[in-house]
């Protein structure tokens, strides 16, 4: 079995159980060795604690905010761009992007891509057909995203 059917079978369990999914739910359902999904897990508390404070930092960074154009908007954005034709992904400042117009055109990319995703994420849900069809964003997609 595909370790993906086995959290899809945990998450089943826990849901049927506490009528709710939650992360501390999950981790407690792999706690035990003999869990199918522990190994999913990272239970070196050393690592595990870098990687909580790796999370911090990323949270941390997100709370920062500036005003642009007399707008309050985030001070930096969690992208995937070209630095030096190398792809890196990590923050930018708002600032930054609106200044660059290669930056400005990858963070456009990227976040058409996740419009992308999020149509198909919800394409079952026809009240939302409105927001997700429209004209305008297929121009745009075919704009900045190349096939």
């Amino acid at each position: 079995m595909r370790i993906i059917e086995k959290i899809k079978i945990a998450c089943e369990d826990i849901e049927n159980r506490d009528g709710i999914i939650t992360p501390q739910a999950l981790v407690e359902e792999a706690r035990p060795i003999s869990s199918p999904i522990h190994n999913q897990f990272n239970w070196d508390d050393e690592e595990a604690a870098e990687q909580y404070r790796l999370w911090q930092a990323r949270e941390l960074i997100k709370k920062v905010t500036i005003t642009f154009e007399k707008r309050k908007v985030f001070g930096f954005h969690n992208v995937k761009v070209n630095i030096d034709n190398t792809l890196t992904q990590g923050y930018v400042s708002s600032v930054r992007i609106m200044s660059n117009q290669d930056l400005r055109n990858q963070v456009i990319q990227q976040a058409l891509k996740q419009l992308l995703y999020w149509q198909d994420q919800y394409k079952t849900y026809t009240e939302l057909d409105a927001l997700i069809n429209k004209p305008s964003l297929k121009g745009l997609i075919k704009r900045y995203i190349k096939n």
